[in-house]
């Protein structure tokens, strides 16, 4: 699917004593600030809330001293990811069933350059598509719940039953390239 790609993005480093002076003021605050966001950004997201509250629900939680939006926070997926996006302050388009979309929140940090990404897919679905999609194809069905499962255990969030993880590493984050034990989980 054009568009459905996961990527991740963080530093070349085992650790904070790696990086280099510009950037070991700015990273660590990035890192932590920009996944409480990801985390209010999964946990909010659902079937029936409107773009603009994932948004504010995004921007509540993020640090202005530390990052701003470099677009905004996710936009849909295939062929509308970046020809439109309702994530914006104040959008009242509802979330509705059946819609892919992606958490690709863009950072900007002033001064030395460093960067985190955490972008993966997502599908809403109400509860009827969810019953097809199983009917369908359990298979999937499996993998979606593996990866909840995952999210719960791991990462420890829990979200909206709308929320179907397409990423097979859904919001797993190693900041530290050559850390992966240093992985990111809520606190």
């Amino acid at each position: 699917m054009r568009g459905g790609l996961t990527c991740r993005a963080g530093a070349v480093a085992a650790g904070p004593q790696d990086l280099a002076a510009e950037v070991a003021g700015k990273f660590p605050d990035l890192i932590v600030n920009y996944f409480d966001v990801m985390l209010a950004w999964y946990s909010e997201i659902r079937v029936g809330l409107t773009a603009g509250a994932v948004f504010k629900a995004c921007d509540d939680v993020r640090d202005g001293d530390v990052f701003r939006f470099a677009l905004n926070p996710g936009h849909f997926l295939n062929l509308e990811e970046w020809s439109v996006s309702a994530f914006a302050a104040g959008d009242d388009t509802p979330l509705g069933s059946g819609m892919l979309v992606r958490g690709d929140i863009i950072a900007v940090v002033d001064g030395a350059f460093c960067t985190v990404n955490i972008e993966d897919g997502i599908v809403l679905a109400d509860e009827a598509l969810r019953s097809e999609i199983e009917a369908l194809d359990p298979g999937f069905a499996e993998r979606v719940a593996a990866r909840r499962e995952f999210l719960r255990d791991q990462i420890g969030i829990d979200f909206d039953p709308s929320v179907l993880p397409l990423s097979n590493t859904p919001l797993w984050h190693t900041p530290y390239v050559l850390s992966p034990q240093l992985a990111l989980a809520a606190s």
